[in-house]
């Protein structure tokens, strides 16, 4: 496990895809991010929000809960400015824009989000950074709220879904691409709570996607 960041107050790691950030609710034997945490550096460092399972990238931890709770709370007022990298299928119709659209758990499948009109609201920017002839596109997203499954739903919604979704994408048809979800964690910038200084914390993208990446850019040369 990689430690991008630490000092008496907070821990940033880079969490790799395939790995739960806490403890499974049922299966409390199952790996995860928390649990290496608390064995390599401290039992008194706690997430304060998480990613996806197949999701890559910075997790935050608080070292003590008086700091978990004043990054929670940061979090919760939108005063941490998250960047994530997404590859997709497709291209936005718009090179950089926005999409807002509520979300609430589906009624009928189990762990899935649905947009929904009367559901809660969520808000994702996104930005064109690169895209290919054989139909791929790299997205810069910055989510203005944390809902579950929110990039992945709201991509999905404008005809972009992410590369090797098994919730809202084309699944296994993109494994050739890159076997994983192609969503990483890129970025994550706050004031820090002590120092009052900015921190920007980067996790570059994993082997695997930049090796996904590369291979389009080559293919589209030819």
């Amino acid at each position: 496990m990689n430690i991008l960041y630490q000092d008496d107050y907070l821990l940033a790691v880079d969490k790799p895809s395939g790995l739960l950030v806490a403890p499974d609710r049922w299966d409390k034997e199952q790996a995860n991010l928390a649990g290496w945490v608390h064995e390599h550096v401290s039992p008194e460092c706690f997430n304060v929000h998480r990613l996806d399972k197949d999701t890559s990238g910075v997790v935050l931890f608080g070292k003590g809960i008086d700091m978990v709770h004043k990054l929670t709370a940061m979090f919760d007022a939108q005063q941490v400015t998250k960047v994530y990298q997404a590859l997709v299928k497709g291209r936005p119709a718009k090179s950089r824009g926005a999409i807002s659209a509520a979300l609430s758990s589906d009624p009928y499948r189990k762990g899935k989000m649905i947009i929904d009109p009367q559901g809660s609201p969520a808000r994702t920017q996104y930005e064109v950074r690169r895209t290919w002839p054989a139909g791929y596109s790299l997205l810069e997203l910055w989510p203005k709220t944390g809902r579950t499954h929110q990039l992945r739903v709201h991509l999905a919604s404008i005809g972009c879904p992410i590369v090797s979704d098994p919730f809202y994408g084309r699944g296994e048809l993109e494994h050739d691409i890159l076997p994983r979800l192609a969503l990483h964690a890129w970025r994550l910038t706050l004031t820090h709570p002590v120092t009052a200084k900015t921190l920007t914390v980067e996790s570059p993208l994993p082997e695997e996607f930049q090796a996904a990446v590369d291979r389009l850019e080559v293919e589209g040369e030819r």
